[in-house]
């Protein structure tokens, strides 16, 4: 009985296993240049590291992944386009970003690990979405290839971050800022046809102020003339039809 329940326990974790690894990022090794046999090695020693990781897949296809690394292969394979691919890279930044595309979108790749340097090889991660590299390098001697490993993961899972990161919402974004706009615009009419009235006002009513302002004066000018001769509150005297 026991012996049942752990065969079904490792049935079990492997199927879980399993399913864990076909949502994993998908990823492919390419090299680049001349494909001399330190490179290719090199390739081959990471890619086997990230596969035991469990942390991605790469393509099931073993002469796919071999055109990939620049192993020879036959025109019957029908991989000529791969390999054509392949040799484009290195030649200019606009050939590795078309070549890096079509592969990405050939393999539903995550990222590409490029194997570059000659017999002192280097890994460097190329994001798909993005369409770029990732910043730095790491060395593929035997001696480092544990701490590539993890540098590789590392790129790879920001990428797989980004793919499925939902886009940004601008709706909201884009409705307020209409709205402010339209505000914007409003206000400087508004300013500006404010002033009219005031002015329409003063042109119609100029007599009447300047009349007032008469008053004012001639009322003020008596009063210091009265104050100036007598203590007595001043009074003018107004006289129908004649002078006060």
């Amino acid at each position: 009985m026991r012996s049942l329940a752990a065969v079904i326990f490792a049935v079990t974790l492997s199927a879980l296993a399993s399913v864990a690894r076909a949502d994993a990022p998908r990823v492919a090794l390419v090299v680049e240049g001349d494909p001399i046999a330190a490179m290719t090695t090199s390739a081959e020693r990471l890619e086997g590291a990230l596969v035991a990781s469990n942390d991605v897949v790469v393509p099931t296809d073993a002469l796919v992944r071999s055109a990939l690394r620049g192993d020879p292969g036959t025109p019957e394979d029908g991989l000529d386009a791969v390999r054509g691919l392949r040799r484009r890279l290195g030649w200019s930044a606009e050939a590795d970003r078309e070549a890096l595309a079509s592969i990405g979108a050939q393999l539903d790749l995550v990222a590409i690990v490029i194997v570059r340097g000659g017999e002192q090889s280097i890994a460097r991660v190329y994001d798909v979405g993005e369409a770029h590299y990732f910043v730095g390098e790491a060395p593929l001697d035997e001696a480092s290839i544990e701490t590539s490993t993890h540098f590789v993961l590392a790129r790879v899972r920001a990428a797989e971050h980004r793919r499925l990161a939902p886009p940004p919402e601008t709706t909201a974004t884009d409705s307020t800022s209409t709205a402010t706009d339209s505000t914007a615009s409003a206000a400087p009419g508004a300013t500006d046809a404010a002033p009219v009235p005031h002015r329409r006002w003063i042109r119609r009513n100029w007599p009447f102020i300047v009349a007032g302002a008469l008053l004012v004066g001639a009322t003020t000018f008596f009063v210091v003339q009265r104050n100036g001769n007598d203590a007595s509150s001043p009074v003018i005297h107004v006289r129908p039809g004649g002078s006060p």
